[in-house]
C-alpha cells in the first residue's frame, strides 16, 4: 500500500511546537535519544539553507 506525501508551504508555525507549559528537558533528550513530542506531528520534514544553497532533507523514517 502506497502513500501520498505533500510539500507545504504554508502554516509552518503550526510544526515543532511544543504542549503549552513543556520544555524541552535535554538530559532526558540525551539519555533517551528522542525528541520531544510536539503538537502536530508529520512522517517527514524538508528543510531548505537560507538563502537556496543546499537542501538537507530529513527522514524521520531512517
Amino acid at each position: 500500500m502506497g502513500s501520498t506525501n505533500e510539500l507545504i508551504q504554508t502554516g509552518l508555525d503550526d510544526y515543532f511546537r511544543l504542549p503549552k507549559g513543556k520544555d524541552v528537558d535535554v538530559a532526558e533528550v540525551k539519555k533517551t535519544m528522542k525528541g520531544p513530542s510536539y503538537l502536530k506531528a508529520v512522517e517527514h520534514y524538508v528543510f531548505q539553507k537560507k538563502e537556496g544553497l543546499n537542501e538537507a532533507i530529513y527522514d524521520s523514517n531512517s
